[in-house]
C-alpha cells in the first residue's frame, strides 16, 4: 500500500478500534465466556459465572486511525462473598 492510500484509509477511519484478550501465562487467549468487548467504543463487559474465582489478567489494544497501538493491561481478582 502506498503512502497516499495509507493516509486516505487513516482519515476515513477516525475512531480507534479495540481488541481484547485474556492473558494466560505468556499467551493471549480469547476473552472468557460471559464477557464481551465493544470494539468500536472500547467498552468491556463481563459477568463471570460460578467457579470463576481468582486473578484474571487482561490486555486491551487500542489501534488508532494510523495503525499505532497502545496496550492497556489490568488485573481482576474475583473473590467469594463469604
Amino acid at each position: 500500500m502506498n503512502l497516499y492510500k495509507a493516509n486516505q484509509a487513516a482519515t476515513e477511519r477516525k475512531k480507534p478500534i479495540y481488541y481484547g484478550y485474556l492473558v494466560a501465562g505468556n499467551e493471549l487467549k480469547p476473552l472468557p465466556i460471559g464477557s464481551t468487548l465493544d470494539s468500536k467504543r472500547g467498552i468491556f463487559y463481563g459477568q463471570p459465572g460460578p467457579g470463576f474465582l481468582g486473578p484474571y489478567e487482561f490486555v486491551f489494544i487500542r489501534e488508532d486511525a494510523f495503525g499505532l497501538n497502545k496496550r492497556i493491561k489490568f488485573k481482576v481478582i474475583i473473590e467469594p462473598k463469604f
